[in-house]
């Protein structure tokens, strides 16, 4: 039974910079490395190394028979033992144009690696596929998306803006326009 105590690293530094008034350009460099998280294992199972076992299942014997604690069917415990890991490079370029435009553009480069193996189920505490090597669904995570672009904007429509009825410019000015792209 191996129980260890979840732990998680997380670390990221980035830079920004001006780049002329108004106008940001900013890269940062964020990962994290889970270690020791949550799964269930079968710990009866039927050895894949047992060949003779698994050709006698095959040819009707009882399964019982040839796992490791005859007579107790499943057994499938709570252990510590799956990781995973995040690596990413997040790109941002923010600008405040003039007239009331703000415009952002952002793209993220990342990987993403645990035992879900790419698959749908992203769930904490599932069972581990193959009791005898844990690492055997390590591979690209089910929540691994390498490339992210996101570009959004904000334009204050300029309409009754400045105008000197209090009414007309509550009611009608003030408004926004506003959309966001992601791919």
């Amino acid at each position: 039974n191996q129980y260890k105590n979840p732990v998680s690293y997380q670390w990221s530094i980035g830079v920004q910079r001006e780049v002329w008034h108004g106008a940001v350009l900013s890269a940062a460099y964020v990962g994290n490395v889970d270690r020791h998280q949550n799964a269930y294992v079968e710990v009866n199972d039927i050895s894949p190394y047992n060949t003779a076992g698994r050709l006698a299942i095959v040819n009707g014997a009882n399964p019982n028979l040839y796992a490791p604690y005859a007579g107790f069917g499943s057994i499938v415990l709570s252990e510590n033992v799956e990781n995973s890991k995040y690596n990413s490079l997040q790109t941002e370029f923010r600008v405040q144009a003039t007239k009331g435009l703000t415009l952002q553009l952002a793209y993220t480069y990342s990987k993403a690696y645990d035992e879900d193996n790419g698959g749908a189920n992203i769930d904490d505490l599932e069972t581990v596929s193959n009791p005898y090597n844990l690492n055997y669904d390590y591979g690209p995570s089910g929540l691994d998306r390498t490339n992210i672009f996101i570009a959004d904007y904000i334009y204050q429509l300029p309409f009754f803006r400045n105008t000197t009825n209090r009414f007309t410019k509550t009611a009608l000015g003030g408004w926004e326009l506003s959309g966001v792209i992601i791919s």
